[in-house]
């Protein structure tokens, strides 16, 4: 049951955002952010970058409310908290090691490092960054139990973001609202984990 808890309670604090977003107007969300001045992205990049380096918490809930107060610009700051989480969990992994990565990822999510992990190269990490976006942060702390270069890991990962940052920028200029900029990054995240999946499982076929 417990493992279930951190899904639990970023479901509600979804439903919360969401709630809030239907009863409050966007502008006036915007208009009591706005008073934080340059500390408003600073905030999100934080919320953010904490649910990736916390893997079982969700970051959907800090996307949602993203999108109400800046818009597509949340894109932006999403990607530098990625970024950021980039170096954060790959170092974190590599200093203090399996046992504090453990703690953060919980025993579902250090099952899928030990996965990656013993699949790492350079191809292998330019695949996990473009069809598992949405496990990057797994993908980092992966990187940092391996014994592949930190400047061959961050220059891999740098590169092989890029394509779905741009994708997501582009489509998300069909997204009006939050809820349909939420529903279109988990189509997209999903759809490439498919797709992830089913190469995987032709290559396994065709070593048979």
């Amino acid at each position: 049951m417990k493992k279930f808890v951190p899904y639990i309670i970023g479901g509600f604090i979804f439903l919360i955002f969401f709630a809030v977003s239907l009863s409050i107007s966007q502008d006036t969300v915007r208009a009591f952010i706005s008073q934080f001045g340059v500390l408003a992205p600073v905030i999100f990049i934080l919320l953010s970058l904490t649910s990736y380096i916390i893997a079982p918490l969700s970051g959907m809930p800090a996307l949602f409310a993203g999108h109400v107060l800046f818009g597509q610009n949340v894109i932006i700051y999403a990607t530098i908290a990625a970024y950021i989480s980039f170096f954060t969990n790959f170092w974190i992994a590599r200093i203090w090691g399996r046992s504090l990565v453990a703690k953060l990822v919980g025993k579902s999510g250090i099952n899928k490092i030990d996965e990656y992990a013993k699949e790492y190269g350079i191809l292998s990490l330019l695949s996990f960054r473009i069809f598992l976006g949405h496990f990057h942060d797994l993908v980092s702390y992966a990187a940092g139990f391996t014994s592949m270069k930190f400047s061959t890991y961050i220059i891999t990962s740098s590169i092989a973001a890029i394509p779905g940052t741009l994708l997501l920028s582009y489509l998300s200029r069909f997204a009006p609202n939050p809820l349909s900029f939420i529903l279109l990054t988990f189509s997209i995240s999903s759809i490439f984990l498919l797709m992830y999946i089913l190469f995987r499982k032709l290559i396994k076929a065709n070593k048979q």
